[in-house]
């Protein structure tokens, strides 16, 4: 009996941890809007999938210029990556003019919203820590 409780929950457990794909009409309005307002109206979603997380959904989408989101339950990008650069609105001022200042020939392709604040990745490969307020921290490894 043991054994199967054990089956049972695991089972239980991988059917919850994929994400299924979904029509990109599914995703929230508020990720909609939030693509509309950074990328502008003629850039789509063009694949979208959901992950049920403990209090909603999680979403992962790409749009028609490649980018990828990952936007979380709470109504907030979690991961952005965007090689052609992610959009400084999103980035935010401080570490935009820190990367500008300290990596003029680089981009910022990549940004997690990670513990202690942000996690960010350059076109030249450096990846840079900052706090929650945008002030730089540390190079990461």
């Amino acid at each position: 009996m043991k054994k199967f409780i054990t089956l049972f929950a695991a089972v239980a457990l991988a059917l919850t941890a994929f994400a299924e794909n979904i029509n990109p009409n599914q995703v929230p309005n508020s990720l909609r809007q939030f693509v509309t307002t950074h990328y502008g109206k003629n850039v789509t979603i063009t694949k979208a999938k959901r992950d049920r997380k403990s209090g909603g959904f999680e979403y992962e989408v790409k749009l028609s210029n490649g980018a990828e989101i990952e936007y979380g339950i709470s109504d907030e990008w979690l991961e952005i990556e965007d090689h052609n650069g992610v959009p400084e609105a999103i980035v935010g001022q401080t570490i935009t003019t820190h990367v500008k200042e300290h990596h003029p020939n680089a981009t910022i392709v990549k940004i997690e919203r990670e513990y202690p604040g942000f996690k960010v990745k350059l076109s030249n490969g450096v990846k840079l820590i900052y706090d929650r307020a945008g002030a730089f921290l540390r190079h990461d490894k």
